[in-house]
């Protein structure tokens, strides 16, 4: 505004004294305003929060909260109390369904697709498989070799294993034996143990491919 001011006042001076020598200065150019850019962040993508059950502790929970699918009387099989029990509590986990609860695309190289589990399994496998694909160990797992079959623990003949309430998993079981040797990594079983399962890599006698949702059985 100034020096718009002093711009008149120097044009009207030459034009009353007539003096065309005097200098006329030009009208200041105004600046360009500059945009001052704005920074933009990415909106954060929380993690998928899944419910997981309540915690099983020992074989006694795991009866409690499932009942048995063999005869709890003599202790024996029985087509007719395991019949009944699959149809109460086992179900499908599918790949799809992983990716509808995660919002994670199911690996397309993944071993297996599907598991025939306990259906209160299924929010653990998720979050496991999830914690997994995101720390980029999910290329140990190499095979799926069972879940649910009803029976005793190797090697004795009246205690259950976890596969009979199908709330334990085996994998990899040709590189991990019972017995040992255990082939995964220990960043990879650390998952497994942070995400709420005992490994069989920590039994006594080793058993590799054997991961359970309870945590003493």
């Amino acid at each position: 505004m100034l020096e718009y001011l002093k711009f008149m006042a120097t044009f009207w001076k030459g034009l009353l004294l007539g003096n065309n020598s005097v200098n006329i200065p030009s009208l200041p150019k105004k600046k360009k305003s500059v945009p001052i850019p704005v920074k933009t962040t990415e909106p954060k993508t929380e993690k998928p929060k899944i419910e997981l059950p309540a915690p099983l502790i020992t074989f006694q929970d795991v009866v409690s909260r499932y009942g048995t699918p063999y005869d709890s009387v003599t202790n024996k099989p029985s087509e007719t109390h395991k019949n009944e029990w699959e149809q109460k509590w086992m179900t499908l986990w599918k790949g799809s369904k992983f990716t509808e609860a995660t919002g994670v695309a199911w690996p397309s190289d993944a071993p297996f697709k599907r598991i025939y589990c306990n259906r209160e399994l299924i929010p653990c496998l998720n979050n496991t498989f999830l914690t997994l694909i995101e720390k980029d160990l999910f290329k140990e797992l190499k095979t799926f070799d069972g879940c649910w079959n009803v029976r005793p623990i190797r090697g004795t003949t009246d205690r259950w294993s976890t596969h009979s309430f199908g709330v334990a998993i085996d994998i990899n079981a040709k590189e991990n034996p019972l017995g040992g040797p255990i082939k995964f990594s220990e960043e990879f079983l650390q998952v497994w143990r942070d995400t709420g399962w005992k490994c069989g890599a920590d039994f006594k006698r080793l058993d590799g491919m054997h991961f359970q949702w309870p945590q003493k059985c």
